[in-house]
């Protein structure tokens, strides 16, 4: 966790969220640096929203996903949709979805791409 200084004056948290993958930011709602100093020292997880999400498979997101547009989309895009999805479980197993990185989805397209 850091303490900045914005342009506006106002001392803001920042700290790396792992649910969201980013650096996220909260305000102190001081200007004066002690008062932020005594706010990030009581600055706990309870004061971040909780964005509970459940990572789910890849095999149970294809399902979910395929019955997804099952009803709206044409059959043709369905089957291309469920092939992309069976050549990345090849090639990435059935990983949960929040454990794939840049660099596999980098991977993944540059052996898609040469096909």
């Amino acid at each position: 966790m850091n303490l900045t200084k914005r342009n506006n004056g106002y001392y803001y948290i920042e700290f790396f969220d792992v649910i969201e993958n980013r650096i996220k930011k909260v305000s102190t709602r001081t200007r004066n640096k002690k008062e932020a100093e005594l706010y990030i020292n009581r600055f706990q997880a309870k004061d971040v929203p909780n964005n509970s999400c459940q990572s789910i498979s890849l095999s149970k997101f294809r399902d979910e996903y395929a019955d997804f547009i099952g009803a709206t989309h044409s059959k043709k895009y369905l089957s291309s949709i469920e092939l992309a999805f069976r050549q990345l479980i090849r090639f990435a197993g059935n990983i949960q979805i929040n454990s794939i990185k840049e660099c596999r989805k980098g991977a993944y397209c540059n052996i898609v791409s040469r096909r």
